[in-house]
């Protein structure tokens, strides 16, 4: 049984998106999954209420900072997967939620306001890696990707990612009009009629992709290896119209690589995360954390 935890402090960055097409995904290929609702827009919530009942997939809805441990407690020996969508904005849910996760998913636009929510959750899991050594896998997720965005792109982002030590998912969510139908009709993505919706059978590749990932890394996440700045290939000069949609591919992602080069520097973000004092109650996280599960491998020697 695995926790994945999705974050991030600025709300729109495509989170609760990307935990509807990981949880249905996963519910589709026979696991049971459990999600926890702490948004207080409900749109998960919303989304399960109107949609066709499935015996391996369940919603906790209004959950709180004071009954998170709680339903984690209960809804764990009878999930494959919990996966625990938390609100787009500060809150002190963060912290609790991220000291109970196994796993840990930043989904990320190509946006400032994206980028600082994201440094935010970044620097509270490195945090409690060093005062606590308490070591949270986690990786960054690309979201609401533009379909004219290539991979020789994407590969600048994720080379910035890990040259910070930070992982990026290989496989981003493009931005489709299927996933916004998923939330519209209540239903899940198999479910949804080609002559109704766009670009389904795109739409369904890139989620099977983007599960398939999750699982893997989650299943290996206590062997996961730190990410790896390659070395920089010079690439050959290409045909105008290689260049021309290489021009197009640097105007989208710009703004998200200029942005999250100054997020991820900044020195403020876990003030602004854990109050004033910047400071995160160790004791009681751990407290919490040994009540869910007190395996020594993922509290770490530190604590």
């Amino acid at each position: 049984m695995s926790i994945i935890t999705f974050a991030n402090t600025k709300g729109g960055a495509g989170k609760t998106t990307a935990v509807l097409l990981l949880a249905t995904e996963l519910a589709r290929r026979g696991h049971r999954i459990s999600i926890i609702d702490t948004d207080p827009q409900r749109w998960i919530s919303r989304w399960f209420e109107g949609a066709e009942p499935v015996a391996n997939l369940t919603v906790a809805t209004y959950v709180s900072l004071a009954s998170l441990s709680r339903t984690i407690a209960e809804y764990r020996p009878k999930s494959d997967y919990v996966i625990v969508d938390l609100p787009g904005a500060q809150s002190p849910l963060l912290a609790t939620a991220l000291g109970l996760s196994d796993f840990v998913i930043i989904p990320i636009q190509g946006s400032s306001m994206d980028a600082q929510g994201g440094a935010q959750v970044l620097e509270l899991l490195k945090y409690l890696d060093d005062k606590a050594g308490i070591r949270i896998p986690h990786a960054v997720l690309l979201s609401r990707v533009n379909s004219l965005v290539t991979t020789r792109a994407l590969q600048a982002v994720k080379q910035l990612l890990a040259a910070r030590q930070v992982r990026m998912l290989d496989t981003p969510i493009i931005e489709r009009s299927a996933y916004r139908d998923m939330f519209e009709y209540r239903t899940f993505l198999h479910r949804l009629t080609p002559d109704r919706v766009s670009n389904l059978d795109k739409a369904i590749h890139n989620a099977t992709r983007y599960a398939d990932e999750v699982e893997a890394l989650v299943t290996n996440r206590f062997t996961m290896p730190r990410p790896v700045v390659a070395a920089a290939a010079r690439a050959p000069a290409g045909p105008p119209q290689a260049l021309a949609q290489e021009d197009l591919e640097q105007r989208v992602l710009e703004e998200f690589l200029v942005a999250l080069r100054r997020s991820l520097m900044r020195e403020r973000c876990l003030r602004r995360t854990c109050g004033e004092e910047g400071q995160v109650n160790v004791a009681l996280l751990c407290h919490r954390v040994d009540r869910i599960d007190p395996a020594p491998e993922r509290l770490g020697a530190g604590r």
